[in-house]
């Protein structure tokens, strides 16, 4: 390992990886009709399309699955509690006297980390997941930041007392957002990011790219997203500014040099704006198999203590 400053370098891939876009996008040809939509006929009706811009932003393109079961599914507590419209399911694992959630990324679901189980069970932690609105098993075809982030406002009522969040690309956004918004009150004692986006922007941006949203359009579909997740401006929604000002006690991020879905200076921007916070990098992993790779499975949970 590779200490400088506070960053530590954790791993590379000794295998060829070829820095792609990872998640999964619509095809070529519907985004190309969608850009043409919107540069021709999107401008003559602007309130209809704004509002199928803001579907399509706030739909998965698909629901992850599970192919085989595995013995860690199958020990799982499973439930559905009701938020709002949706009834989003939920997972246990174990009885111990620390809690952890794991919050999954965008078209993933809950059960995405489980492979952090059974280590946290070994440490003494009760383990909590739940799919999002529109992912997995939760019902639902919409998604948001802060549809994602009351449904965890409902898990964490229930259980008031997690400690420690482990979470994946925008599971990270999510917490900030229920810790920023929805209970500013609620006191971490670690938080642990991987793959985690910093601002509105990286949200944001690939949406108003893969649309082609420009001048007008963007404005307002902009204006339309500040609306839906209640916020004023991009600002309220960065977890370098907001981080900072929450109670959490120890702040990390875990990120791949060659994540094409979030840009590394993303991670580092965050680490140089929270004090006393650590940056881990690896190499060669990318967005998703980060999570994965046993080095850094084995760092979280040394870090979740």
């Amino acid at each position: 390992m590779v200490q400088e400053n506070n960053i530590t370098h954790l791993v590379t891939n000794p295998e060829p990886f070829e820095s792609v876009n990872e998640l999964q996008q619509p095809p070529k040809a519907l985004i190309k009709l969608l850009q043409a939509y919107f540069k021709t006929i999107g401008k003559l009706l602007p309130a209809v399309s704004i509002r199928l811009a803001l579907r399509l932003f706030s739909s998965p393109l698909y629901r992850a699955k599970h192919r085989r079961r595995d013995e860690l599914l199958e020990s799982a507590e499973r439930d559905f509690i009701q938020v709002g419209d949706n009834k989003i399911r939920t997972y246990k694992w174990g009885s111990g006297t620390k809690k952890v959630l794991l919050l999954h990324g965008w078209q993933s679901r809950g059960t995405a980390l489980r492979g952090f189980v059974p280590g946290l069970l070994k440490k003494g932690f009760e383990v909590y997941a739940l799919d999002a609105p529109g992912h997995g098993e939760s019902t639902g075809s919409a998604c948001s930041v802060r549809l994602y982030a009351e449904a965890v406002e409902a898990l964490v009522h229930i259980n008031p007392e997690i400690s420690t969040v482990i979470s994946h690309s925008i599971g990270s956004v999510t917490w900030m957002y229920y810790n920023s918004f929805i209970k500013p009150n609620q006191k971490l004692d670690r938080l642990i990011m991987l793959a985690a986006p910093d601002s509105f922007d990286n949200i944001v941006g690939n949406a108003i790219k893969m649309f082609g949203l420009t001048g007008g359009l963007r404005s307002k579909f902009l204006k339309a997203v500040f609306e839906h997740f209640k916020i004023e401006s991009a600002a309220d929604f960065s977890l370098s500014g907001k981080l900072g000002q929450l109670n959490i006690n120890e702040v990390f991020v875990i990120h791949d040099e060659e994540d094409a879905l979030i840009p590394m200076d993303r991670a580092t921007y965050i680490v140089d704006h929270i004090k006393g916070s650590h940056l881990f990098t690896t190499k060669g992993y990318g967005h998703f198999r980060l999570v994965k790779n046993p080095v850094v499975m084995d760092k979280v949970l040394e870090l979740a203590k």
